[in-house]
């Protein structure tokens, strides 16, 4: 009897693990998919005459290290070793590109608010 327990106790571990890693790897999917999301975004606010010119090189950038962290990940074999380095890339671009533009997008509306 306890033998099946500990049966049903890996079992229940492998399929646990294996789910996660399924997560994972979704995940940097729907982080590829992220990523065309900021090129549009950019290419958008690069033909915008309202917005500058800079938050759409910036939203560039970060989509790049997107993909570049995403296809490391997905197909890399040495992402593990360099894991740290992939993070600190997409941690850079995102934080500037995203939030550069995220303040500019409060900044806009709350002066808007104000001349209402």
């Amino acid at each position: 009897m306890e033998t099946s327990g500990a049966m049903y106790s890996d079992t229940l571990q492998h399929e646990i693990f294996t789910s996660l890693v399924y997560f994972d790897v979704f995940w940097t999917i729907g982080l590829l998919f992220f990523a065309v999301h900021l090129i549009i975004l950019g290419y958008l606010i690069l033909k915008s005459v309202n917005i500058p010119d800079v938050l759409g090189i910036l939203l560039f950038l970060a989509s790049i290290g997107y993909f570049v962290d995403s296809l490391a990940k997905l197909f890399f074999e040495g992402y593990d070793h360099l894991k740290s380095y992939f993070e600190i890339l997409v941690i850079l671009t995102g934080v500037i590109g995203e939030l550069s533009f995220t303040i500019w997008l409060l900044v806009k509306g709350l002066k808007k608010q104000h001349t209402c």
